[in-house]
C-alpha cells in the first residue's frame, strides 16, 4: 500500500504481501551465526545488525501510523532486543520503552507492564516518562506499594525530575 501527503509525494509506504516471509529473523540469525563462526567479522555484522534495528523500528512507526499498535509495540521490541545483540551490544531503551506504550497504547497493559519493567532492568528512564507510566499502570492495578517503591526509585535516579516529586508527594 502506498500513502501520499497533500503534495502527492509518497509519504509512507506498507508493504502487505512480502517478499521472503521473517526475513529479519533470517538475517538476524545469519549474522549471530557468522559472528560465532569469525569474530574478525564484527564491523559486517554490527552494520547487519544496526540495519536490522533500523527496518524493525520503521515497520513499527508504519504500523504506529497506520493505527495498528499491538503489531508496532511488537517490532519496537524487535528493534530493542536486536540492538542488544552481540556484538552490537548497544541495547536501545528508547525502543523498548515504544514498545510499552505502543502496548498501553492497544490496551495490553500486562504487556505494557512488562516492558516498562524492562526498561527500569536495563536502566532506561526516558527522562522519568518510563516511571511515571509504570507507576500509573502499578496504581491503576491497585498495587500502591510497587507504586510508591518505584517513584522513590525514580526519584532516586532522577533527582531533578519535578513530575516524578510531585507524584511521590502526592502520595
Amino acid at each position: 500500500d502506498y500513502f501520499f501527503n497533500a503534495e502527492g509525494l509518497l509519504a509512507m509506504m506498507h508493504v502487505t504481501k512480502p517478499a521472503v516471509e521473517n526475513a529479519l529473523e533470517g538475517a538476524l540469525g545469519a549474522y549471530v551465526k557468522a559472528f560465532e563462526l569469525d569474530p574478525s567479522k564484527v564491523k559486517e555484522v554490527t552494520e547487519g545488525l544496526q540495519s536490522i534495528v533500523q527496518k524493525y523500528a520503521t515497520d513499527a512507526e508504519t504500523e504506529y501510523n497506520l493505527g495498528n499498535d499491538a503489531l508496532s509495540s511488537v517490532y519496537f521490541e524487535k528493534a530493542a532486543e536486536v540492538s542488544g545483540t552481540a556484538p552490537l551490544n548497544n541495547y536501545d531503551g528508547m525502543l523498548l520503552s515504544n514498545a510499552a506504550l505502543t502496548a498501553q497504547r492497544a490496551n495490553d497493559i500486562a504487556r505494557a507492564q512488562q516492558l516498562y519493567e524492562k526498561c527500569i532492568e536495563k536502566e532506561y528512564y526516558g527522562e522519568g516518562d518510563v516511571v511515571l507510566r509504570l507507576a500509573l499502570l502499578y496504581g491503576n492495578n491497585g498495587d500502591k506499594a510497587a507504586q510508591k517503591q518505584i517513584l522513590e526509585l525514580g526519584f532516586a535516579k532522577l533527582p531533578n525530575n519535578k513530575d516524578i516529586l510531585l507524584n511521590l508527594i502526592e502520595f
